[in-house]
């Protein structure tokens, strides 16, 4: 696809493009101005930073612990497997950055609070890897598939890697618990997390066509735009920073080129941004579009247009 395709362009002051609308459609969704007053209890003791993972199949990160529930308010979600830093705790709560979610909200990763009852402590430190590579697999009790399911798995879910046997990869999930996962829902990796061949990129990314949109979503439950990116990615051993925003100011920048399948077009409300929202490029004037009302589909870039100004166009696979 080509920047031309489908829709006409027109020039703003700082080289954004703007389209006026044509149809009337739902606006991307945008977090509102905050309502609620911070808890001033909230007085977390500290820790120099201790190493968990995530044991739960998902679990929420919000941005304070008086505000759990909020829709608003869920900054992201992590998997099973995950690694973080805790950095203080407040009953069952802990204060951490998500290690492998990069953002500028801190240097060392996402930033946020969890329920304490979701962290196990300590990281793998296993040599092999399983990654899950489709949208939603299963841990299962025995290498069987009748066997009992121990836990859901959401894409990009990874997990120590014991053995593959006869079709099953057995893993040790976070606490020390072993299961098996059936091997062709896999891919293994070193301890370095190399990238992974692309030739199932694609295809990966159509399969979780459908997926709802939720704020801060990145499991195979629910997603939000850049969740969506950030874990396809991800699963295929590159990594992006988290958010749309940081998405948008790093990779490589082909703003007036000919974009290729892959590339991110991100949108914002205002010329020059910040990002809001980011789609990516599926080819002949399409996007794959985590989208509000009808979750995660491919539709015109036009349609797209219609109601954003394009801030900027980015480049991250080879």
């Amino acid at each position: 696809m080509t920047r031309g395709d489908a829709f006409t362009r027109s020039a703003t002051p700082t080289g954004s493009v703007l389209l006026a609308p044509t149809t009337t459609e739902t606006p991307l969704p945008t977090r509102p101005a905050a309502t609620w007053t911070p808890l001033p209890t909230l007085t977390p003791t500290a820790l120099p930073g201790q190493p968990a993972t995530v044991s739960t199949a998902v679990l929420d990160v919000w941005d304070d612990p008086a505000h759990e529930k909020h829709y608003w308010s869920r900054e992201t979600q992590l998997i099973v497997g995950e690694r973080v830093l805790v950095l203080a705790e407040q009953g069952d709560w802990d204060q951490i950055v998500a290690v492998e979610q990069p953002s500028s909200k801190d240097s060392r990763g996402y930033p946020g609070w969890v329920r304490a009852s979701g962290l196990v402590p300590g990281w793998s430190q296993a040599t092999q890897y399983a990654v899950v590579m489709v949208r939603r697999s299963l841990a299962r009790s025995r290498p069987d598939g009748k066997a009992s399911v121990v836990m859901g798995l959401s894409i990009d879910t990874h997990l120590a890697l014991n053995k593959v046997d006869q079709g099953w990869a057995q893993v040790a999930l976070p606490g020390g618990r072993l299961a098996w996962i059936a091997a062709a829902d896999i891919r293994i990796t070193g301890a370095s997390q190399a990238p992974a061949a692309l030739d199932g990129f694609f295809a990966t990314a159509q399969s979780l066509i459908g997926i709802p949109y939720v704020w801060g979503g990145t499991a195979d439950g629910a997603l939000d735009c850049s969740g969506f990116i950030y874990r396809l990615y991800h699963a295929y051993g590159i990594t992006l920073p988290r958010d749309a925003n940081d998405q948008a100011m790093a990779g490589e920048d082909v703003s007036g080129q000919p974009l290729r399948r892959g590339d991110l077009i991100f949108t914002g409300h205002t010329p020059g941004g910040p990002a809001a929202h980011v789609v990516m490029v599926w080819g002949n004037g399409q996007v794959i579009d985590e989208d509000t009302p009808q979750g995660l589909t491919i539709r015109p870039l036009s349609a797209v247009l219609r109601t954003s100004i394009l801030v900027a166009e980015r480049r991250y696979l080879p």
